[in-house]
């Protein structure tokens, strides 16, 4: 899609750190959490977790540098935001595409994506799920969050991002229609507790909890547990 193209020319530089330190302030807090509990009840010291779409790397850092123990890989499909600024011994980066992660089956503990499968196509999605579910180990847990954009607020919350994606590509922006156009674009894919359900099924994944949670605005939680080997082959 013609948005996705411009999505990626346009999210670098300062746009990066705009979305890092305003729109992830709260998220990565959230998520740092969720992989902290996850030790605790694992009772494991020496975790695997891989953050699918880190951008800069801030969610990346911030989760290698809550325990030195912890190997921590953030992957992006867009070599112009991938991993910036800082140097984490435990932390690296790979460019990637979700749906064909670079890593053995059954090898990580603990996935995060945070405001990532809203910007894959809806017919994509499942295919990221499969791949999610066939790099964890039994147990593991996938943790992701995407903006809460019922029907017609869809794409209103991105619209500043969308306007800065534009710019720096250099294409028209002032228009608010074209703007909300474009914002959807970019926030193409809708999820539901119905859709991630549908997504997960044959991939070893189960919903296991999903609420609205507020960070810096409204957002919608899935956690995802693998509970048994995914279906043979890739789902597309």
């Amino acid at each position: 899609m013609a948005g996705h193209r411009i999505y990626d020319k346009g999210y670098a530089g300062d746009t990066v750190r705009v979305h890092d330190n305003w729109f992830m302030g709260k998220t990565d807090p959230f998520l740092v959490r969720r992989v902290h509990d996850f030790a605790e009840t694992a009772g494991r010291e020496d975790l695997c977790i891989v953050e699918v779409g880190c951008g800069g790397g801030a969610l990346t850092h911030r989760i290698a540098q809550t325990d030195e123990r912890w190997s921590v890989l953030g992957i992006d499909i867009n070599p112009d935001a991938l991993g910036a600024g800082q140097a984490t011994p435990n932390a690296r980066f790979a460019v990637a595409d979700g749906s064909m992660l670079p890593l053995r089956d059954g090898t990580v503990d603990v996935v995060v994506s945070a405001h990532t499968l809203e910007h894959v196509p809806e017919t994509l999605v499942r295919g990221v799920f499969a791949e999610i579910g066939r790099c964890l180990v039994l147990g593991g847990e996938c943790h992701t969050i995407v903006p809460f954009e019922p029907g017609p607020l869809r794409g209103v919350f991105n619209m500043g991002m969308a306007r800065r994606s534009l710019q720096r590509a250099g294409l028209p922006w002032a228009n608010p229609v074209r703007l909300l156009q474009h914002s959807r674009e970019l926030h193409c894919s809708p999820h539901t507790a119905g859709l991630v359900r549908e997504w997960a099924q044959g991939t070893g994944l189960e919903l296991a909890e999903w609420k609205v949670v507020w960070l810096n605005w409204p957002a919608r939680y899935y956690m995802l547990r693998k509970v048994c080997r995914p279906a043979a082959g890739r789902l597309d």
